[in-house]
């Protein structure tokens, strides 16, 4: 019986061993599949959905409490890296992990049978066991500011050596520490995670006695864009870029959408000869209060052209007098009264609130918008603008864009109009996107999107409706996107 024991012992111990060798050999041919000169291609690691899941299997496995201490802090880097690995190739494209809500605090990744946070995975479990500066050089956060991503997968018996070697190149790497003539350029990481370094200087000197004992020591500003393996898939995911998108934390974005409606209708005088057009000039200000939050406001100048019976083009209202409001009529040889109406200037402000409402659904966004009338005479209506946004990829260039939005002008009636609209995107390359809307109430058009720069982003799309209780009506948009 002793010996039936002793062989049970045995065999658990070697079960236990052979999972978290499986474990290591998942996370060196995952690491080696997707990582590059210390970047990740997360355009091939979001496809990997089978590597994926069974390392995530293996690490709800792992027997975390019957390793040594090097095997649980060998363990616990890999499971975080991959565990931001894992997170943004779920959002890819994603251009920022600052864009994903709570990236480092929500409870989402298992591990020992408990759900844990990238936050309590480094503080509470990593450095619960030790305090190791070193710890901070080799935990990627998804940023490119963040540490590069070392070559090899930690293990126990080599973890020392590892530490020590990934923390040297970090070092010695200019982006992370660049001397000048005048100071001492380092990561923003020495700043947060100061009391661990302790004298910081001499931290430094350890790995690159070269530097200067007497320049001043200055923090590099922290760049926040995603350490995609490939400069060019920036620009992709810039492309990428739909209003189910959050801005990122302390960013900031100006749109100016520049919308014409024009319709044409029989009114008696002459078949489809009256002419109404409606132009509104949307500027749009957004800035990431939070993780989860966007605060801006828009203002809207309007210019309208009613019944216009002189002019056949959608464009002649830009050509009428520069006057604030006029009425004229028309009367036709039965009696009949046409109305020509025009007016023009700022006709609402509109504070707006923009969140995501459930972190499980992570591409589905709200948004909130109140327009209060500014000059009655161009518009007097009280409206409120209720916008779901959702986006799903189709392929590494195409994507499907849905909006429901709920346009409700605040009246004793309480009018509210529901507009369904989707979109089909498609990428031919990293500065444009041409995409496809159909709407309700028969509205379809085709629109692009073209990325002068970084920074600037130029619209166009022209819409028509199908015509309907004989009227005929299309659109004409254009809109700027500037960001830094």
């Amino acid at each position: 019986m002793r010996k039936f024991f002793l062989f049970l012992a045995i065999l658990m111990l070697g079960s236990f061993a052979c999972t978290g060798q499986s474990l290591f050999s998942d996370f060196d041919k995952f690491f080696g599949n997707h990582v590059r000169d210390g970047l990740v291609d997360y355009s091939s690691a979001s496809k990997d959905s089978d590597s994926r899941n069974k390392i995530l299997q293996g690490i709800k496995q792992f027997p975390y409490d019957e390793k040594s201490k090097e095997e649980r802090m060998a363990f616990l880097i890999n499971t975080y890296n991959f565990f931001v690995i894992h997170e943004l190739s779920n959002h890819y494209p994603v251009a920022s992990p600052k864009e994903i809500p709570r990236f480092f605090t929500e409870k989402n990744y298992q591990l020992n049978g408990k759900k844990y946070s990238l936050d309590k995975i480094e503080k509470d479990l990593l450095f619960g066991i030790e305090r190791d500066p070193r710890f901070h050089l080799v935990l990627i956060c998804g940023a490119k500011s963040c540490p590069p991503f070392y070559h090899n997968t930690f293990r126990s018996e080599t973890l020392d050596k590892q530490l020590e070697d990934a923390t040297s190149k970090a070092i010695n790497d200019n982006s992370w520490l660049n001397e000048t003539d005048e100071s001492i350029w380092v990561s923003q990481i020495f700043s947060w995670y100061g009391f661990d370094f302790g004298d910081l200087r001499a931290f430094i000197k350890t790995y690159r006695p070269d530097i200067s004992s007497s320049k001043p020591l200055k923090f590099q500003d922290y760049n926040w864009a995603i350490n995609h393996i490939a400069a060019i898939d920036q620009s992709v995911i810039a492309s990428f870029m739909t209003p189910s998108q959050l801005i990122a934390k302390g960013n900031w974005e100006f749109k100016s959408f520049q919308a014409l409606y024009s319709e044409k209708r029989k009114d008696g005088f002459d078949q489809f000869n009256s002419r109404s057009s409606f132009f509104s000039s949307f500027n749009q200000f957004t800035y990431g209060a939070g993780s989860n939050l966007n605060l801006g406001f828009d203002l809207v100048l309007k210019r309208n052209f009613q019944n216009d019976f002189v002019s056949s083009s959608p464009f002649a209202l830009f050509n009428s007098d520069n006057i604030q409001s006029r009425v004229d009529t028309l009367t036709n040889a039965e009696g009949d009264v046409l109305r020509r109406q025009q007016a023009q200037g700022l006709s609402h402000i509109g504070p707006k609130v923009k969140f995501k409402p459930f972190s499980k659904i992570p591409k589905l966004t709200f948004q909130q918008t109140a327009y209060f009338p500014i000059q009655k005479s161009v518009d007097g209506q009280w409206v409120s603008f209720s916008q779901f946004f959702y986006d799903q990829n189709l392929g590494s260039r195409a994507s499907l864009f849905l909006e429901l939005s709920f346009w409700t002008v605040v009246h004793p009636d309480f009018n509210v109009f529901p507009i369904p609209r989707s979109f089909i995107s498609y990428f031919p390359n990293k500065y444009i996107t041409i995409y496809g809307l159909v709407a309700l109430y028969g509205e379809f058009g085709v629109g692009t999107k073209i990325n002068l720069t970084r920074r600037i982003e130029l619209e166009l799309l022209h819409s028509q409706f199908l015509e309907n209780n004989g009227k005929r009506a299309q659109t004409f948009n254009l809109g700027v996107r500037i960001h830094p």
